[in-house]
């Protein structure tokens, strides 16, 4: 029993990961940098920003197909499931039961009756799959992030910037590898401020971590690294939901 229209879903997510990746690799050789000088003390400022102007916002456009065809390849394999072991939870938007808790999970497969209608299908999802927070790797955070880009763009997307390759000459014109500080995630332009006689010989160049930040989920999805875990592990479940399709799983 081959899941192919989530399958597909798949694939068109991982394309979209992929334009994500290579869409922050354009930014990132758009980065500048200027030096500038602190009026009241003296000190050179070393700034580091990206002329890309539409970088952020074409990110999360791309972030926002590649979770929504994550989803779908979900809600794909619940149909096909349904379909096939209960037919009577067939419904135009049979979407696939993600909750916060196992407990909510397990109420809603009771009171849909999947219980009584196949109880191979109701221990399946809560011994397997676990399709809630804390359970499954992937489903609940696609699940939160598809449920806030359909009211809102998935912003901010942000950056963790770290500047590698700067040196300093000092007052006595020795020369030093100048820090590289680790931004916290916040959008550019990136600023270092010098004391007064260091002088920036090479500016160095920014390399920037994207994420997206979601409260519900209470930490950062970093793009591309995350999304293709999430893939890897979507695919995982559409995989069990086959393996327990040809298992020839019965109502009862």
């Amino acid at each position: 029993m081959i899941f192919n229209d989530a399958r597909l879903k798949i694939e068109r997510a991982n394309h979209h990961i992929n334009c994500a990746k290579t869409r922050i690799a354009r930014m990132h050789e758009t980065d500048t940098a200027r030096i500038d000088v602190n009026e009241k003390t003296g000190g050179e400022i070393l700034t580091h920003d990206f002329t890309d102007a539409t970088a952020f916002d074409d990110i999360a456009l791309i972030v926002g197909d590649a979770v929504h065809n994550l989803n779908c390849a979900l809600d794909y394999t619940w149909l096909q499931t349904i379909e096939r072991f209960a037919p009577s939870l067939v419904k135009d938007r049979a979407k696939f039961p993600v909750h916060k808790t196992i407990n909510e999970v397990q109420g809603s497969l009771a009171k849909a009756e999947v219980d009584t209608i196949c109880q191979n299908l109701y221990r399946f999802m809560l011994d397997a799959i676990k399709p809630c927070e804390g359970g499954d790797h992937a489903i609940w955070p696609i699940h939160s992030l598809d449920n806030r880009d359909k009211h809102r763009l998935l912003l901010p997307v942000l950056s963790q910037a770290t500047l590698t390759g700067i040196r300093v000459v000092d007052e006595h014109g020795e020369t030093w590898p100048g820090f590289g500080a680790t931004a916290a995630f916040q959008r550019p332009p990136y600023i270092i401020a010098y004391e007064r006689g260091i002088h920036v010989k090479d500016k160095g160049k920014i390399t920037a971590q994207i994420a997206v930040q979601n409260g519900k989920l209470g930490y950062p999805v970093l793009i591309p690294e995350s999304l293709m875990t999430y893939a890897h592990f979507i695919l995982r479940t559409v995989e069990l939901f086959e393996a327990f399709g040809e298992l020839g799983a019965s109502p009862i």
